[in-house]
């Protein structure tokens, strides 16, 4: 798991919707869901139900909201 995939992921979460976490993170859309499938896929779960206008956290996505935002704490932390 990357750095980048957590903070995408928490992006995603914030702004309810791909494009909008695109340039949040500085990434045009299909990198956003390129690096949400790749977290989806190592962590063998589905993050969010996709609509054509927004996205909503599964209960597996809403599970781990609260480690990505300790994960990315605990490194800037460690910096």
């Amino acid at each position: 798991m990357k750095l980048n995939h957590l903070e995408v992921f928490l992006s995603v979460v914030r702004t309810r919707n791909f494009s909008e976490a695109g340039p949040e993170q500085h990434l045009s859309q299909p990198t956003v869901t390129q690096l949400i499938k790749q977290l989806e896929e190592e962590l063998n779960a589905k993050l969010f139900h996709r609509t054509t206008h927004y996205v909503e956290l599964t209960e597996s996505g809403k599970l781990f909201v609260p480690y990505a935002e300790k994960l990315i704490q605990l490194l800037e932390e460690a910096k």
